[in-house]
């Protein structure tokens, strides 16, 4: 009896451990220093310089979205928003069409490589990207409102409306910040509150939502003015002018 114990559980640990290889296998990290390098399925790559057609794309091979925030001068990775930095939205490894693999990054698509090749191929120049501004042409979401962007003096309400991609015009900007709010009020909830409010229960996970705003785009036929595509949890959804 004393055996069959001893295998039920020798078995049982190779399976928990062949369940956490196969979790692990998905993840991808990046370097806290360094914009252009990451970890996949365990394995350092680095983003080059070379850009890919969209039409070269064929498959997604592994889906994620992360904001980056990096310093153009020293090209360092920073914890928020500065002078003199440009904000990536980067997202999902994709396969080529010549079998390589290239990641997104604000609407374009650059090869990436084994670090082995480092030396071989040009790294990712952040020059390629437009430099953050701050001022009051810029949208910027509502410090009242999550629901809400402002953009050139006026208010915008991010409505229940999706857009297809081939319906979106021009990319503008891209707001790169994560929100945790109120859907009732869109009063935003400071993470240092979410463990309180967790352990006192005065609001629960059905009285709050995330949401990750990305990319903003133009909407063909129509005015930049009166509404706007704006990327919501990866879906674009409909900003229409207060008043309209």
């Amino acid at each position: 009896m004393r055996k069959v114990l001893l295998l039920i559980l020798f078995l049982f640990g190779i399976m928990f451990l062949t369940a956490c290889k196969q979790i692990s296998q998905g993840e991808i990290s990046f370097s806290k220093t360094s914009f252009n390098n990451f970890t996949y399925k365990e394995k350092p790559y680095f983003i080059t310089n070379v850009e890919v057609s969209q039409n070269e794309i064929q498959k997604t091979l592994y889906k994620f979205y992360k904001l980056i925030i990096v310093d153009l001068n020293s090209e360092e990775v920073l914890s928020s928003s500065a002078l003199n930095c440009a904000t990536l939205a980067v997202n999902n490894i994709y396969q080529a069409s010549d079998n390589s693999m290239c990641i997104g990054i604000n609407d374009k698509y650059f090869k990436v490589l084994s670090k082995d090749f480092i030396n071989t191929t040009e790294s990712l120049n952040i020059q390629n990207f437009d430099k953050a501004v701050n001022n009051d042409d810029e949208f910027e979401i509502d410090k009242n409102d999550s629901r809400k962007i402002m953009y050139k003096g006026n208010v915008y309400n991010i409505s229940n409306l999706s857009v297809n991609r081939n319906e979106l015009g021009s990319y503008q900007s891209v707001l790169a910040e994560v929100r945790i709010f109120n859907p009732e009020n869109g009063k935003s909830i400071p993470r240092a509150q979410l463990g309180k409010i967790d352990n006192g229960g005065s609001i629960s996970m059905q009285n709050r939502v995330q949401w990750i705003y990305g990319k903003i785009y133009s909407i063909k036929a129509n005015s930049i003015e009166e509404k706007f595509a704006i990327e919501i949890n990866n879906e674009f959804k409909v900003a229409i002018k207060e008043g309209n």
